[in-house]
């Protein structure tokens, strides 16, 4: 059994329709995987912003910043120290794990991974 639905269009006309319960049902299914999505990029997010913090105020040690995906990138540092010592591709690596552009030369390579996580000058 269907349910009626009259809308008004532009036109002045009158479109008539049959909705079938199960449509909404679809549609309550597909919104709720939406919500899920949101959910865990969000989580992520707030991951990531929580490894910017402490990168922030660490000079040793190196929080994990995960990627879009909520993987942490092959080759990501432990310490500043390692950070400050790595080679070019592998900063590249990291640039473009992270989405970001590679342009530039090793310092500003380094400068804006430092950036994005959470590391700031002194």
């Amino acid at each position: 059994m269907g349910y009626y639905a009259h809308t008004l269009v532009p036109s002045g006309a009158v479109l008539s329709c049959i909705y079938h319960p199960f449509t909404y049902q679809m549609q309550l299914a597909v919104q709720g995987r939406h919500i899920a999505m949101l959910d865990t990029l969000l989580e992520r997010n707030e991951d990531r912003a929580q490894a910017r913090l402490a990168n922030c105020v660490t000079r040793d040690i190196l929080e994990n910043v995960t990627t879009e995906g909520g993987d942490v990138p092959p080759g990501f540092p432990d310490t500043l120290e390692a950070l400050e010592g790595m080679g070019e591709e592998s900063i590249d690596a990291l640039l473009l794990a992270y989405g970001l552009d590679v342009e530039g030369d090793k310092a500003e390579k380094l400068q804006r991974l430092k950036h994005h996580i959470g590391i700031q000058q002194a």
